[in-house]
C-alpha cells in the first residue's frame, strides 16, 4: 500500500482512482515491488510537471505491506494507519519504505533506483519504532531535511503495545483546544477509560511544536506531596542544585518546555499546589464546579457498570483503555448531560 500526501494531480494516469481526505491520498497494491514503481513514476512525474506557481509542487509518498480489511470498499487497519506514520514524517520529494516493503522489493527494484537506510526511527503511533529506508534516482532529489520522527524531539514517550485507534476524535478534540490557545487541559473520567494513552497520543502529536520536548510525569505511585516537585524535575532531566527548591526548578524549566502531567493522585497535586482560600481570586471547589463534576464522574462510572455488568466493567478497567469500557462511558455520559441539560 502507499499513501502519498500532495497539492497537484499528476499521478492519475499512473494509478488512476484514489481513496483519501484532503491533500492525502492513498492506493493498494497486489505486490510490493509494483507500489515502489509507483512511487518512482509519481515522483518523476511531479519533477517533469510545469507548474505555474513560483515554486514547483511536490509530493511526499510512503510504502508499507501489511495486512488489510476491505469492507464497504475501503481499506482498513493497523497497516494502514502505519502506512500513513511513515510518509507523515517524510518531505516533499521523498519516497520512504518500511522494513517490510525492503525486504519484499530486494533484487527486484526499478532499473536505476537505489535504498537509503535511514535507520530505526520512532512513529507518532508510538508503537515499535520502524526502520526505514529512502527509495532514490540519479533524476530526482535525494538530500532533505532530517526526518520528522517521533525522535526529532527530546520526550520520555514509551513504546506502547498497539497503535490508539478509534480515538482519532478525542485527539483532534483536545488538540484543537491547545491549539485555539488553551496551556492546561486536564481529561477526567473512571478508571481505564484510557486517559493516560489518550494524553501520551496528543502529547506525540504535538512534540513537533514543543521545542523542549514532551514529557510525561507518572505521579500515581507517589503518596508524598513533597516528593511531586522531584518526580517532575528527574522526568524533564532538569537537575537540582544550589538549595534551591525543587518547585522553583520545575516552573523555570516548564516556562520553555512542554509537558504532560499524568496519573490520578489528586491529594498530592493539590497539596503541591496549594492555594490561598482566602484570595478573591482563588474559586472554591463549589463555585470551580470541581463537586459537581466528581458527581457527573461517579455518576457516569455507575453508569458504565450498569451497560457493561460489573464483572465486564473490573475486566475492562484492569485491561486499561478497552473499547467497550469507552463506550460504555460516552453512553452514560451523554444519557448525564441529556438528563441535566449540562456537559
Amino acid at each position: 500500500m502507499c499513501t502519498l500526501a500532495r497539492r497537484g494531480t499528476p499521478w492519475s494516469e499512473i494509478v488512476g482512482e484514489l481513496r483519501g481526505e484532503g491533500d492525502s491520498r492513498f492506493a493498494v497494491f497486489s505486490s510490493a515491488p509494483d507500489a515502489v514503481a509507483a512511487a518512482l513514476a509519481i515522483q518523476r512525474a511531479f519533477a517533469a510537471e510545469p507548474w505555474p506557481t513560483p515554486r514547483p509542487i511536490s509530493v511526499r509518498i510512503g510504502v508499507h505491506a501489511g495486512e488489510a480489511e476491505l469492507r464497504d470498499g475501503d481499506y482498513y487497519g493497523s497497516a494502514v494507519n502505519r502506512c500513513a506514520r511513515i510518509r507523515g514524517i517524510g518531505h516533499g520529494g521523498q519516497v520512504l519504505l518500511s522494513a517490510a516493503v525492503v525486504a519484499l522489493v530486494a533484487g527486484g527494484l526499478p532499473t536505476g533506483a537505489s535504498l537509503t537506510d535511514l535507520g530505526e526511527l520512532r512513529l507518532k503511533d508510538l508503537t515499535q519504532p520502524e526502520r526505514v529506508a529512502q527509495l532514490t534516482a540519479p533524476d530526482l532529489p535525494s538530500q532533505f531535511p532530517p526526518l520528522a520522527s517521533l525522535g526529532a524531539r527530546p520526550h520520555n514517550l514509551p513504546v506502547q503495545p498497539t497503535a490508539l485507534l478509534g480515538r482519532e476524535q478525542a485527539v483532534a478534540e483536545v488538540l484543537a483546544l491547545f491549539g485555539s490557545g488553551t496551556r492546561l487541559v486536564t481529561l477526567t473520567g473512571p478508571d481505564g477509560t484510557g486517559k493516560t494513552r489518550l494524553s501520551m497520543q496528543v502529547a506525540a502529536e504535538m512534540v513537533d511544536q514543543l521545542a523542549d520536548g514532551a514529557w510525561l510525569v507518572e505521579l500515581a505511585p507517589i503518596a508524598d506531596p513533597a516528593l511531586v516537585p522531584s518526580t517532575i524535575a528527574q522526568a524533564l532531566g532538569v537537575r537540582e542544585f544550589g538549595g534551591r527548591p525543587a518547585l522553583d526548578v520545575v516552573r523555570a524549566s516548564a516556562v520553555r518546555s512542554g509537558f504532560v502531567v499524568t496519573e490520578q493522585n489528586a491529594p498530592a497535586i493539590a497539596e503541591v499546589c496549594a492555594l490561598d482560600p482566602t484570595d478573591p481570586d482563588v474559586l472554591s471547589d463549589e463555585e470551580a464546579g470541581i463537586e459537581r463534576e466528581q458527581a457527573l464522574i461517579d455518576q457516569a462510572e455507575a453508569a458504565a457498570r450498569n451497560v457493561l455488568g460489573d464483572d465486564a466493567f473490573e475486566a475492562a478497567r484492569a485491561e486499561g483503555a478497552a473499547l467497550p469500557l469507552d463506550e460504555a462511558v460516552d453512553i452514560a455520559v451523554a444519557a448525564l448531560a441529556q438528563a441535566t441539560d449540562q456537559v
